[in-house]
């Protein structure tokens, strides 16, 4: 943020601060934040999350759009014998390290109602333990596929891990 941003907007809490005598601690303290220039309070400043790079959102579109290829294609009947159904499933990302991508998917899926043929539900988006790790290495994989959205037995088997047991992707 400039230091003309930081001014007109510490200038705002200073004249709310005035105005707004019921609440002028509150718009005391974040004017004193923007004045000081405290980066690490403006969240107490703007009462929002941090923003979600452009990156991360579409990062989290493709793996979602691969999740979907893989349903299309136990859907359409592609031979998936070995190949346990968990593996072929989204399971969720770690709410503690990889919680941009658990918040945008949330966004998505609820409140957009994307990609509602995967069965995300509430329980389902916290993973607890990484995910991006082996996502990241299947939607490479997912992009070399000849034809990403007809995939073939030999594709999910290129996709997968190759650590996948009964209980999936591990």
């Amino acid at each position: 943020m400039s230091n003309t941003e930081r001014q007109i907007l510490q200038n705002q809490f200073r004249i709310l601060e005035l105005l707004d005598r019921e609440n002028a601690e509150s718009h005391a303290k974040r004017a004193e934040i923007l004045y000081n220039g405290f980066t690490g309070a403006y969240s107490k400043v703007f009462d929002m999350m941090p923003e979600i790079s452009e990156a991360v959102c579409t990062e989290v579109q493709d793996i979602l759009d691969m999740f979907r290829a893989l349903a299309l294609a136990v859907r359409s009947g592609v031979d998936c014998t070995g190949i346990p159904r968990r593996a072929l499933q989204f399971s969720g990302f770690d709410g503690n390290h990889e919680i941009d991508h658990m918040v945008f998917t949330r966004y998505l899926t609820k409140n957009r109602g994307g990609w509602a043929e995967l069965g995300i539900t509430e329980g389902k988006l916290n993973s607890h333990t990484l995910r991006l790790y082996l996502y990241r290495p299947m939607l490479t994989r997912w992009r070399q596929s000849r034809d990403q959205w007809k995939l073939t037995r030999e594709d999910l088997l290129r996709i997968l891990p190759p650590r996948t047991s009964s209980q999936g992707i591990e």
